[in-house]
This record gives structure tokens, sequence and C-alpha cells, in this order.
């Protein structure tokens, strides 16, 4: 997570030394086709100092392949971390590998020459791995929590253009996904109480309101 964060950091000023430095009005036969957006949400709060972090959303980075009204839309954000903690003689570790995607096409509407919004729809997929380890003497136990989502649904959002190249945006979404998860026990000891492993799946709704900020350059 501390990696995230200080590449978003570097990246949130490299955008603004590049628009800040460059900015000019653009030709009126150049038509800005790409967009690609950043999830500033923890950010912000970070610089504002305010230790109340939120859940950032889903996905980190966003790609866009504008044209005319109509967008083709790609979410991603893929996350790996490990932690290892020694305690007198147990020894532990926590590996968490996560992997979310989202494609769509979305529909825009100007309110104004600066302001508009779009909805759309979206599908989306998802792996999640956490293993969890422990460690006395000779004996270890590991514990691995795993889930695959599929779905979608549509979503609504709104983007505000600080400047012709630079703009920051919202949106919600209401999405419908079928998980399936899974809990396997390992035990590497003598004697030592073996859980059985669980399986289960079933579908739910995620509701996202629109309380994420990007940052969104085009080019």
């Amino acid at each position: 997570m501390l990696l995230i964060q200080k590449t978003t950091l570097i990246l949130f000023w490299v955008f603004m030394a590049q628009f800040g430095f460059s900015q000019q009005k653009e030709p009126k036969n150049m038509t800005l086709q790409h967009e690609l957006g950043l999830n500033v949400t923890n950010l912000l709060t970070d610089l504002l100092g305010n230790n109340n972090r939120t859940d950032a959303g889903v996905y980190l980075l966003s790609y866009k392949k504008v044209k005319s009204n109509r967008a083709l839309r790609i979410g991603a954000t893929i996350n790996f971390s490990v932690k290892n903690q020694n305690n007198l003689n147990v020894s532990s570790s926590l590996t968490n590998q996560n992997f979310q995607l989202r494609i769509g096409r979305e529909t825009r509407q100007n309110l104004s020459t600066k302001f508009q919004y779009y909805y759309g729809l979206d599908f989306i997929g998802g792996f999640q791995q956490e293993q969890s380890s422990a460690t006395a003497g000779s004996g270890q136990i590991i514990q691995t929590d795993k889930v695959f989502t599929i779905g979608g649904g549509p979503v609504l959002g709104f983007q505000f253009a600080i400047y012709d190249r630079l703009l920051i945006g919202t949106e919600g979404s209401l999405y419908a996904a079928y998980n399936k998860s899974s809990v396997d026990f390992k035990a590497f000891t003598t004697g030592s109480v073996v859980f059985p492993n669980k399986k289960s799946e079933g579908m739910n709704i995620q509701t996202n309101l629109p309380k994420f900020l990007f940052l969104i350059v085009k080019f």
C-alpha cells in the first residue's frame, strides 16, 4: 500500500508539472481521443492531513478511447503485498494478491463547455487471494482464502474540465456480481487440529456511490 501511495504521488506531480507549464490552446482541428485517469481519493486525503482514509474504490487506473460522444472504458487494479512478523517463538506471514478488471462502453452528454455527464454499462471480473501462515517450532499452519468475481451493471459519472487536457471526475455504479470463494487449510505438524476446507458461491449487489475522485489527462 505504501508503494501505491508513493507511485500515486509521483504521477500526480508529474501530471501537474506537465500541464502547468505546457498548457496552450489546442488547434480547432485537433481531437483528443484518449483519457487516462488516476484515482487520487486517498492521496488528497493524505495531503489535507485527514487520517480518516476511505476505501478508494476497486479501480486505481482507468483508460478511455473516445470517439464522438461515445467511449470504450477500461479500469484495472493490481495489488501485491507481503507482511512478515515475529513474536517470541512464533513467526507469521500474510500475503495478499488482488487483480480487478472492468471493461465497458459509455455515452456522453455536455451540460456546459466544461461540464459533462456520462452513462454506460460495464462488465467486471476479478481475483483475490490472501494467504496467512503461522510457524511455531517445527509446526506450521497455512490458510488460503480465494475469491473469484464476475458480473456487470450500469454506471453514471461526471467530468469537469480544469484545462483542455486536464479534468477531474467521479462516478457511481450498480453491479450485480457472481462470487465464488474458498478457504483451504494445511497443517504441517503432528497432533494439530485441521479445520475442514470451505467453499461457497452466490450473487450479490455492489453499490458504489460517486465518492471517488479521478484526475484525468487527455491526449
